[in-house]
Order: C-alpha cells, then structure tokens, then sequence
C-alpha cells in the first residue's frame, strides 16, 4: 500500500446536489482542502490542512492526518452519513457515534 493511501476512504457529502466524494489519499484531501471556500477554514480546517502538508512531507502518517480530516469534516458537517467506520491507532476498525444504532434495527 502506498504510504499516502489511507487505509479507508474519507467519504464527504459537500451538498445535497453534489454526489459522495471520496478521498484516498494524501494527494485526495490536500485537493479538497484547496476547494474549501474561506469562511469554512477555521481551527479545525487549519489543523487538517496542516496535518495533510506534513503527512505529504513525511512528517506525520497518512492515518494521522486522515483523522485530523475526518474531525475537519465532522466538525463542518460534511461527512458523509454513512462514514460511520474509523481505523484505530492499532490498525482494528472501529464504529464511531450512531454505528451501533443504525446496526441494531
């Protein structure tokens, strides 16, 4: 696997006219942190963009930087509802909030 590939996509719903986007990659999230209109770059923009740059350079993991995306996209609300799924730091798969609720009907 190459080393700027995460180990599952970043699924994000930008609109409701616009379909899932998925992101695979380093290269994937640097492309749609570019897209990110102005007033939606705050803290939590800045954070993922800048773990993004140092995960392209080597200096943080693809993972790490996946996560910090993920909560980017959380916190603008645009995940995707089906993103329900995360890789823990040992690599296991794990449910986030509302998994096991949408699991148990």
């Amino acid at each position: 696997m190459d080393r700027y590939q995460f180990r599952l996509p970043v699924r994000l719903k930008p609109s409701p006219d616009v379909p899932v986007l998925e992101l695979y990659d380093i290269d994937d999230a640097l492309d749609f942190l570019r897209s990110v209109p102005e007033e939606r770059r705050g803290a939590e923009f800045l954070a993922a963009a800048d773990a993004c740059a140092a995960a392209s350079m080597d200096r943080m993991s693809s993972e790490d930087a996946r996560w910090m995306l993920v909560r980017f996209a959380r916190e603008a609300e645009l995940l995707s509802n089906d993103m329900r799924v995360a890789i823990d730091d040992r690599g296991e798969i794990v449910l986030l909030d509302g998994a096991a609720a949408g699991r148990a009907s």
